[in-house]
């Protein structure tokens, strides 16, 4: 796709399992591109359906797709009690599709999704090295507030960033 065009007819939706071979064709490349992920092995068909069959109830769930899925973004509940009110984003956006606002569309629609299901709070979690990434997350409004060297990598350690979004009071 020319990153210079926008998607045709771009609608944010909830995932279904019969989006799965569709998700791991956008997870896959970003997987073997070896820099944007802490992700190693790729995402079989098998493997995603049970990730959707199994994601919890509260959870969050969204695709964008024009004919084809361009990304998608979920969020997971962090599961003590006293954190109830806290997801965790992650977002991932087809390689030929980067920079025509996908993630930003997707970003509008789940702060929308998880405010009515009682989240306050979101993060995330950001590999170091990976610029686009913290960029989209602060250009998202959210706020590094850390960084641990805990992703072991080849033969090393590269940081892993949290940063937070409070979406409500």
């Amino acid at each position: 796709m020319d990153k210079h065009l926008k998607p045709a007819v771009m609608r944010i939706r909830p995932a279904r399992v019969s989006d799965a071979a569709g998700i791991a064709g956008v997870l896959n490349p970003i997987i073997r591109a070896g820099c944007y992920t802490i992700m190693r092995e790729p995402v079989s068909l098998a493997g995603q359906v049970a990730f959707m069959r199994d994601f919890p109830a509260r959870g969050v769930f969204l695709v964008a797709e024009d004919t084809r899925i361009l990304g998608i973004q979920d969020v997971v509940p962090v599961t003590d009690g006293v954190r109830s009110h806290v997801g965790e984003i992650s977002t991932f956006v087809a390689l030929d599709a980067l920079r025509q606002g996908i993630g930003r569309r997707l970003t509008e629609v789940m702060v929308k999704h998880t405010l009515e299901r009682g989240y306050t709070k979101l993060i995330a979690r950001i590999r170091g090295d990976n610029d686009k990434a913290l960029a989209f997350y602060q250009n998202q409004g959210f706020r590094l507030i850390g960084s641990r060297k805990q992703v072991r990598l080849g033969g090393g350690f590269i940081d892993q960033v949290l940063a937070e979004r409070l979406i409500a009071g």
